[in-house]
């Protein structure tokens, strides 16, 4: 019986996990964190910045020792942060949803409460979030478990159109509560 030389499972993936640090290691090892050499500036006169040594690097020399002048830029602004009202938000959007109520109920509960009536409410929670401009981007539903109807939330999910509200300035995320009928 010859001896089969494999490598087992749990050794390949050690070797593999060994490689892969090893790669990080060195890749990450020759980067360095200070900020970007000006267009006119010797990077082999100016000297490497340790880890954590300040936020300041040393002053560009000249040949003959001199220090040269750093190009000083204006400070850049901060970006004043727009915040979008919730509540205005969450309004609209209930607003907007209860337009679609009645073809909700008819297109959706009524065929579904015909087959059972238990339990006679189905209880929604949508999770909208609305861009700048009021457009829906995204929107999940969880169903209460004790008025839960898979049948009522697909259709839902699959008639209710993209709900709008008025431009807020800024992405915002509500929560709808919505029961039906």
């Amino acid at each position: 019986m010859a001896l089969d030389k494999h490598l087992s499972t749990p050794v390949a993936i050690l070797i593999a996990g060994v490689l892969v640090a090893a790669g990080l290691f060195f890749g990450l090892r020759g980067r360095d964190a200070g900020p970007p050499a000006s267009p006119g500036a010797d990077s082999t006169e100016r000297p490497q910045r340790a880890a954590g040594a300040g936020p300041t690097p040393a002053p560009d020399q000249t040949a003959g020792g001199a220090v040269a002048a750093q190009p000083s830029r204006p400070p850049t602004p901060a970006a004043t942060a727009v915040t979008a009202d919730r509540n205005a938000a969450t309004t609209a959007a209930l607003k907007d949803l209860e337009r679609h109520r009645a073809a909700i109920v008819d297109k959706c509960v009524k065929p579904s409460l015909a087959k059972t009536p238990e339990p006679p409410t189905v209880k929604l929670v949508f999770n909208v979030t609305f861009n700048e401009q009021g457009q829906q981007i995204a929107r999940g539903i969880s169903e209460d478990r004790a008025t839960s109807r898979y049948e009522v939330t697909q259709c839902v999910t699959d008639a209710l159109p993209p709900l709008q509200v008025p431009a807020q300035g800024a992405s915002v995320m509500v929560d709808l509560p919505w029961t039906l009928p």
